[in-house]
Parts: structure tokens; C-alpha cells; sequence
């Protein structure tokens, strides 16, 4: 009886084995590939530069103040663009956490176009379209970027994206983004990831922290409504 207690440990104790085996093995692929696919995305062409440079409006949907809030935002203030910025954030509850640290930014930052638009109004399930769309109403500009709240920038953010843009046969421009710790693990391995699916050609994703694109692009494809649900 306890020679076969111990066979059937050994054997379970052997497929363990080979599981993590496996496991690592597939892992230390995943990084190789990852680090492959790192040197081929770096050698890209760089964005063009347009002919002129057109003027902006950037959109940031807000819900609760997190953490580095005001100083993520800022970051966008400082980009070196030549082409005029307006700055749009939206909020749908006037009682949000995130109105009085918008407030402080208009009184510190008078020279810059900023507009808090607190709108509650619903346009389809989707609570963050619906705050697009309330943004849209105010946006005055050709091209358009949505900003995610907890991005922070340099200030080539902006060139990059509209030089990209101007790309012949580009509708839409997006930025990949790497996650800093704060208490997570995972965040990590979102960028080594989507690089590898860019270099094998598995999909060609528009990341939600950053999306550009001009109001005739959006308005060809429906429209913010065409998503509100």
C-alpha cells in the first residue's frame, strides 16, 4: 500500500515537474520573441511631418480623482507643438472628485484653452461614450485625440501622433503605453505583448489610453453614437 502511495506521488510529482518545465520554457519563448519583437518595432520609420500643422483638440473623460491625477494631466501642457491645443474634459456627476482638481488647473494655467464640460447626459449604455459625445459638443478643432486620465506624456505625444496621421492611407493613430508600478505586477508585460502581435501580424489594435483622429474620419465611421452602446 505505501509502495503504491509513492509511485502515484512520484508520477503526480513528475508531471508537475514537466508542467513548470513547460511553463517556463513557453515563457522564456514569449520573452525572446518579445525582445525580437522590441528591435524590429524601435527601427520603424518615424512619424512625417505634415506640410502644416493642424490645430488640436484633446478630450479626457473623467471619473474620480485617482492617484497623480493633476500631474498626469499636466503633462499634456507642455508639449512642443506648433499648431494651436484645446484642452476638453468631461465629467458627468457635478459632484466628482475630479472637478475641483480641473478647476485648480484652469486657475493655474490661464494662457492655455481649457474647458471642464460637466454634462450628465446618457446617449447609450456606454457612461464613457456618452461623455465623448457631451466633449464633442464644445471640441472646436479639425483633429481630435482621447486621452485616458491616468497618462502621462512627453512632449513630442502630440507631433507623433498628427505626424503619423499624416501618413498617407492613416484614418486612425494610436500610442502604446508601458504600465510604472504602483503596488501591480501585470501592467508590465502589456507592452511586450502588443509589440509581438504588431511584428507577427496578429492584429492591429487602437489602444484606448490614446486615440487620434480627424472629426471627418470619426463622422465617416458613425460617430461616437455608433459606439455609445
Amino acid at each position: 500500500m505505501t509502495d503504491g502511495l509513492e509511485q502515484i506521488g512520484a508520477l503526480a510529482a513528475a508531471w508537475v515537474s514537466l508542467l513548470f518545465i513547460a511553463a517556463s520554457v513557453f515563457g522564456s519563448i514569449c520573452a525572446l520573441g518579445a525582445a525580437w519583437a522590441a528591435r524590429w518595432f524601435v527601427r520603424q520609420a518615424a512619424a512625417a511631418s505634415p506640410p502644416r500643422w493642424p490645430d488640436v483638440s484633446i478630450l479626457k473623460p473623467l471619473h474620480g480623482a485617482e492617484a497623480q491625477l493633476s500631474e498626469n494631466i499636466e503633462t499634456y501642457f507642455h508639449q512642443d507643438y506648433p499648431g494651436k491645443i484645446q484642452f476638453v474634459f468631461g465629467i458627468q456627476n457635478p459632484d466628482d472628485r475630479a472637478t475641483p482638481v480641473v478647476k485648480s488647473l484652469i486657475e493655474r494655467y490661464p494662457q492655455l484653452e481649457l474647458h471642464l464640460v460637466v454634462h450628465g447626459a446618457a446617449h447609450g449604455v456606454n457612461r464613457k461614450v456618452s461623455n465623448l459625445i457631451n466633449m464633442g459638443q464644445v471640441a472646436r478643432h479639425p483633429f481630435i485625440v482621447m486621452a485616458d486620465s491616468d497618462m502621462a506624456v512627453g512632449p513630442n505625444y502630440l507631433r507623433m501622433l498628427v505626424g503619423a496621421l499624416a501618413q498617407p492611407g492613416v484614418g486612425v493613430v494610436t500610442r502604446l503605453y508601458r504600465g510604472l508600478p504602483s503596488g501591480g505586477f501585470w501592467s508590465h508585460h502589456f507592452l511586450p505583448g502588443t509589440i509581438l502581435g504588431l511584428a507577427l501580424g496578429l492584429a492591429r489594435p487602437c489602444v484606448g489610453a490614446t486615440i487620434a483622429l480627424s472629426w471627418e474620419t470619426l463622422a465617416g465611421i458613425g460617430g461616437f453614437k455608433a459606439v455609445a452602446n
